[in-house]
């Protein structure tokens, strides 16, 4: 089950590159920028990626993993992991009753 997820999510982001590239790269750990990839391609692969796999990606985690390999590793491990620990409660801010007694006028 999880290695097919992960083939699907690999066939996904090679999908998307060949979106953004005109052709995914034959070999899945072929670097972004020796794909010509630059700034203005990675904000359109990053489009990509959202649409064909449904991962929202920030462009900092599609530079740090450069490859099509890597992005797909990544948002399998992110499928896989499951939801994190549940957030820490919001301290209380509120004051609560004003504690000196009313004065009357």
């Amino acid at each position: 089950m999880i290695f097919e997820l992960s083939q699907r999510i690999l066939e996904d982001v090679r999908a998307a590159w060949g979106d953004v590239f005109g052709a995914a790269p034959a070999d899945p750990e072929r670097d972004f920028f020796d794909c010509g990839g630059n700034s203005l391609l990675a904000i359109r692969l990053q489009q990509a990626v959202l649409v064909r796999t449904g991962a929202a990606l920030s462009i900092a985690e599609l530079l740090r993993h450069r490859t099509v390999a890597a992005q797909a590793a990544h948002i399998a491990d992110a499928a896989t992991a499951g939801p994190g620990p549940d957030p820490a409660p919001a301290p209380n801010t509120d004051p609560g009753p004003d504690s000196a007694p009313p004065v009357e006028l």
